[in-house]
């Protein structure tokens, strides 16, 4: 963690002050003089749990980091670690900030890996779910072509099931989806973004769409557009059948295909299960309809999936960060 600062010795110091003080945009940490040492120090302590290791890593004296941290915590006016005869551990404020500092930390060293390096012929190689591919990833993706003009996306769909054994082998940098079930993350790693509702949805005109009182059972008299047997979301699907004592409709059509879903729903009296982003604009237009299931919601897990073994290129690591701001997530 943080190589790039430790090897390259980037600390900040008081000189830095005069220049620092023209830039008023961060004024907490301009007014109370926080430096990059004093966050870098708090970093690799609150990972090492041990003011000795990383005073060692980090190349100075006990007596001097443990003064580094002190300091800091007056600035915050809180105590950042808990300390006992064990070591170091983080308090509620402590782990609040170590959230923004590694995120701060990761921003900066992929900027700065990637100053003065040429891009050109380079490539970064994903795949995305389509209900995602509707949403927060085409504006992260143009975010990205404006800072990378001249790096190449190649776009996949996570449908295919050799796709996690492609993160293994660094074919694909990452996957932006729903979490694979344990036994196939071996070696992965997954990291949440949010949740989407998973919802029963028709055509406006169905005769189901605005009925308020609707049985469950009431489902089964329609044709069934349902994800394949072992995605993710089916399992979903599976569990609410079951917890509510109905069976898998017989009349149904399998499919992964959303395209094929928003189509056939205008042309049927057919109802589907699917994902809240893989018809959100039909639903806010008022081509497709809700249906008022009864029973809690039905949620499914998105993130990105990318290789626990493998490190990641300056723009594939920038396009995740421009992926998570879109969908509100900080590190």
């Amino acid at each position: 963690m943080l190589l790039l600062f430790q090897n390259h010795q980037i600390y900040g110091d008081d000189s830095d002050a005069t220049a620092i003080k023209k830039n008023m945009r961060f004024k907490f940490v301009n007014q109370h003089r926080i430096r990059l040492r004093h966050l870098q120090s708090f970093a690799d302590i609150a990972e090492s749990g041990s003011m000795t290791a990383s005073a060692k890593t980090l190349n100075t004296s006990q007596p001097a980091l443990s003064r580094t941290i002190s300091e800091l915590e007056d600035t915050l006016k809180c105590r950042l670690f808990h300390r006992d005869s064990t070591g170091l551990s983080l308090t509620p404020s402590g782990r609040q900030l170590q959230a923004h500092v590694l995120a701060a930390f990761e921003h900066l060293e992929t900027g700065l890996a990637g100053i003065g390096e040429d891009f050109q012929n380079q490539y970064v190689r994903c795949a995305a779910l389509p209900s995602v591919s509707r949403g927060i990833f085409p504006k992260a993706v143009v975010r990205f072509k404006e800072e990378y003009p001249e790096v190449s996306i190649e776009i996949q769909d996570p449908g295919n099931p050799t796709f996690l054994d492609a993160i293994r082998r660094g074919e694909l940098d990452f996957s932006v989806g729903r979490v694979s079930p344990p036994t196939r993350m071996e070696g992965l790693s997954f990291n949440h973004l949010y949740s989407e509702e998973l919802m029963f949805v028709a055509h406006h005109t169905h005769p189901l769409a605005n009925k308020k009182d609707l049985a469950i059972d009431e489902l089964a008299n329609h044709p069934m557009l349902l994800p394949h047997d072992g995605v993710v979301i089916r399992e979903e699907l599976d569990r609410f059948l079951i917890a509510h004592d109905q069976p898998l409709a017989r009349n149904r059509i399998e499919t992964m295909s959303f395209e094929f879903i928003r189509a056939i729903l205008g042309q049927s009296d057919a109802v589907a299960f699917c994902p809240a982003g893989a018809i959100f604009r039909e639903i806010k237009n008022g081509q497709i309809s809700q249906l008022n299931v009864p029973g809690p919601s039905m949620m499914g897990a998105i993130g990105i999936t990318t290789s626990a073994l493998r490190r990641l290129s300056p723009p594939a690591k920038r396009l995740i960060q421009m992926i998570k701001e879109e969908a509100g997530v900080t590190d």
